[in-house]
């Protein structure tokens, strides 16, 4: 009975979103706007994980281990209002659906939510692509209130838009990597979030309102010496945070604060204040 009036609220709740053009977030712990952290947002040789350099997270996005001091972090971090997922990897070692059902649920289960790292569009094949959509609908059947975050990675097409359109029905976060360079930003600009939020628009309408912009931190992005690598995120942060055409996302996600400097997380938590936390 109870697994029935489960569905019935999911069916439901996917009617009125259709009627009203509306796109239905399931998650019950997701504050807007989101700043998405992937790792804790702590230094590279930092062991205290009830220390971090920085306040604007909101989501984290971490492997499960069975630990004492993780299991403490995370009681704490949970206490003061963060949601705290644990990644999980779809494809690896993974070859039927039921696999990985059990892999999604077995992290559910321990946690507010679970985030999918990830869908590689170019190297997703059919089989994939529709043993995902299985596992998806599944799992927010059987778990309406948890979070569930998709990082995603590569273009969208009408070929593969099936996909799109179904983290947008049953998953809570879109988090396209779109990662830019210095060098990249200084050949071409920063057109590619524009570019690509619109295509995916587009293709399922009412994503933008889940989609959480995912940046590049981490050393590859770094590749200019003539340029700060502050001024570059920089750039990036405020152009998201100011541009009325991204007004309707859901929040930034950092990939991944880890590979900073202690004294640059904490630059980069006063410009996150400065753009999104405290923003009117």
């Amino acid at each position: 009975m109870s697994n029935t009036r489960n569905f019935l609220s999911i069916a439901n709740v996917l009617y009125l979103c259709m009627a009203f053009g509306l796109s239905p977030v399931f998650g019950g712990s997701i504050k807007q706007p989101v700043i998405y952290s992937y790792y804790w947002p702590i230094g590279k040789a930092q062991e205290d994980l009830l220390r971090w350099n920085m306040e604007t997270p909101t989501v984290i996005d971490i492997p499960w281990q069975d630990i004492p001091k993780w299991r403490e972090a995370k009681i704490y971090w949970e206490k003061r209002g963060r949601a705290l997922l644990y990644r999980v990897y779809p494809f690896k070692g993974v070859k039927t659906e039921d696999e990985m059902y059990e892999l999604f649920i077995k992290n559910l289960e321990k946690s507010k939510g679970i985030a999918i790292d990830e869908i590689i569009t170019n190297k997703l094949s059919n089989e994939q692509a529709e043993m995902f959509i299985n596992v998806l609908k599944r799992v927010r059947k059987a778990y309406p209130e948890k979070i569930v975050a998709v990082w995603c990675s590569g273009n969208w097409d009408m070929a593969n838009s099936l996909v799109l359109k179904t983290i947008r029905d049953y998953a809570d976060m879109f988090l396209p990597e779109l990662y830019i360079s210095q060098k990249t930003a200084k050949e071409s600009g920063l057109g590619k979030f524009k570019l690509y939020l619109k295509n995916a628009e587009t293709l399922a309408p009412g994503i933008t309102k889940k989609t959480v912009v995912g940046l590049g931190m981490f050393p590859e992005m770094i590749d200019d010496p003539s340029q700060r690598f502050r001024d570059h995120l920089s750039a990036q942060i405020e152009l998201l945070g100011t541009d009325p055409f991204f007004g309707s996302v859901l929040g930034i996600a950092l990939c991944a604060p880890v590979y900073l400097q202690a004294e640059d997380q904490q630059w980069l938590d006063g410009i996150l204040k400065k753009y999104f936390s405290e923003r009117k």
